[in-house]
């Protein structure tokens, strides 16, 4: 399925709602006089047409980098990524109201940094510590390679340099 036309009409619905918002704002009045409807209309309209001639701008090319960006990291550093993200997330989460306690503005702010910084440490750890993390629990990452088994070990012999003259 094409996800254009689909972003197209959200893009329209979207900017028309900021449109009308800013008619109204513009009009000074939701009620529609005659003076007023035409402002409110025209910024309705006109934010429609915005959002629908945008939005696959604004949302197609950023899905698409990010989608090449996702294909190019292995599987492994998604994983444990995505696993350290979800262990960060929890213990900002038994962190946040603690912390909220704090008078303000310390108690509205630093619960959000409190995300930001455990979502990203639990994601960054464990993505370089994941050979631990695989070792831990007796698994091999998908993408990991395996030692050749039919491989014989190599002997190594000592030359003395009088072979050489």
């Amino acid at each position: 399925m094409r996800l254009g036309p689909v972003f197209r009409v959200l893009g329209a619905l979207l900017y028309g709602f900021i449109g009308y918002e800013l008619g109204i704002a513009l009009a000074g009045s939701a009620e529609l006089t005659t003076d007023s409807a035409a402002v409110i209309w025209g910024a309705t309209l006109g934010g429609a047409l915005l959002g629908f001639l945008l939005a696959p701008a604004l949302v197609i090319a950023p899905a698409r980098a990010a989608r090449n960006g996702l294909r190019a990291i292995p599987m492994a550093d998604l994983l444990t990524g995505t696993i350290g993200l979800s262990i960060g997330l929890l213990i900002s989460a038994l962190l946040a109201y603690p912390i909220s306690r704090l008078p303000p503005p310390f108690g509205s702010i630093l619960p959000f940094v409190g995300v930001l910084i455990f979502g990203y440490l639990g994601a960054a750890v464990l993505v370089l510590r994941q050979d631990d993390f695989f070792a831990f629990f007796n698994f091999t990452p998908p993408n990991a390679t395996k030692p050749a088994e039919d491989t014989q070990p190599t002997q190594t012999m000592l030359l003395d340099t009088s072979v050489i003259i």
